[in-house]
């Protein structure tokens, strides 16, 4: 099973080592690691790691916990992929499928931005109304009250979601998480710059239909 980690750790040589000591201790494979910020003496860590199916992963935050300066931000299974390109992926089914282009990117949307679900929004009678959803029979979609102008990240009854304009199209690109940890900034921006060029791709395609 893969699960998505996020960490703040002290930005200080040898940390990495202590890091990767723990999480082998109690038999997680790292897959991948990416720094998403460093600020004021800390660094904020996603890591993508394998752990056994069968093992409840609170032994992953317990042992970490242990590491003297790290504060688990999140850990939650993940569906994507280490090595592979979703978002590249995403625009190019986006731009072959047509007309069919925003519901394809609903689709493809939770894969590549690291979400559970994804769902395309209106908010024109003043309350939100599901255009289009990519989820399980299982998950909880939960939206936001009024549309967003431009992207944020938001935690509604414990769900984390972003959300974006499909500008000019009159709807919102939500996607969401069940647990946390919540969409970081980096995050947001990446999804931002993929919509809109999936948007332009789908709108490239109206005008030469027209």
């Amino acid at each position: 099973m893969l699960m998505h980690l996020r960490m703040s750790v002290p930005d200080r040589p040898g940390m990495l080592a202590q890091i990767t000591a723990a999480l082998a201790d109690v038999g997680a494979d790292i897959r991948t690691i990416a720094v998403l910020e460093r600020e004021t003496g800390r660094a904020i860590d996603d890591i993508y790691l394998s752990w056994p199916e069968a093992r409840s992963a609170s032994v992953l935050s317990q042992r970490l916990a242990s590491v003297r300066g790290i504060t688990v931000l999140g850990l939650r299974p993940s569906r994507q992929v280490p090595g592979a390109f979703p978002d590249i992926d995403l625009l190019s089914q986006v731009l072959a499928t047509a007309s069919r282009g925003l519901d394809t990117l609903v689709d493809m949307a939770a894969l590549a931005f690291g979400a559970d679900w994804a769902a395309s929004v209106t908010y024109a009678s003043g309350s939100p109304v599901v255009l289009y959803a990519s989820a399980r029979p299982d998950d909880v979609i939960v939206l936001p009250e009024t549309a967003v102008i431009r992207s944020a990240a938001m935690e509604l009854d414990g769900v984390q979601l972003a959300a974006t304009p499909l500008s000019p199209f009159d709807a919102v690109l939500v996607c969401g998480r069940a647990e946390k940890p919540s969409f970081h900034q980096a995050e947001l921006e990446r999804i931002r710059r993929v919509t809109e060029l999936a948007v332009g791709l789908v709108r490239a395609d109206v005008s030469l239909a027209g």
